[in-house]
């Protein structure tokens, strides 16, 4: 599986690495969508996703904070079981490769470089313990959401001065 952006240099389709520009409108629109949230932010949820994804930003955050994101999302009802499930299994990859619970790292790198180098180096069958190629794919789609999600929370209806 190949999501656009890994091996290119880029952070999604809309946006490059590094200092990141702002996503248009359509493309939030498009991913609101995916997440199964209305584009019109009116609900209490909605608010509360988007105010617990400014606060975090996956480019730049700890395991620790990444768990409480996590914690968070699930309680506002904005992360379904099986993706919580899914997306906790982040912080058994990270231990696996040694980052400390409360050492920064830019996670969609962390996974981009993951898929990369399995891509370069042909990498047909799984160890044992590590995920799979889908699975790592799958967590960088979300982290890739939630990147563009705290990226641009005026075009999702939330205020930063409010």
């Amino acid at each position: 599986m190949r999501i656009n952006g890994i091996g290119n240099g880029t952070y999604s389709d809309a946006m490059p690495a590094g200092r990141r520009a702002e996503p248009d409108e359509s493309q939030t629109v498009k991913l609101l969508d995916e997440l199964g949230i209305s584009s019109e932010l009116g609900t209490s949820r909605n608010q509360a996703l988007t105010e617990i994804l400014a606060q975090y930003d996956v480019t730049d955050i700890t395991p620790r904070d990444f768990s409480e994101l996590l914690q968070k999302l699930h309680k506002t009802g904005a992360l379904p079981d099986d993706v919580l499930k899914e997306l906790a299994l982040v912080r058994a990859d990270l231990d696996r490769k040694g980052v400390a619970p409360d050492e920064q790292i830019d996670l969609i790198e962390f996974y981009s470089e993951q898929l990369e180098e399995r891509e370069t180096w042909g990498f047909v069958g799984e160890k044992e313990g590590e995920p799979s190629t889908s699975d790592l794919s799958f967590r960088l789609g979300w982290l890739q959401k939630f990147g563009l999600m705290h990226a641009a929370p005026d075009s999702l209806g939330l205020d930063e001065t409010a």
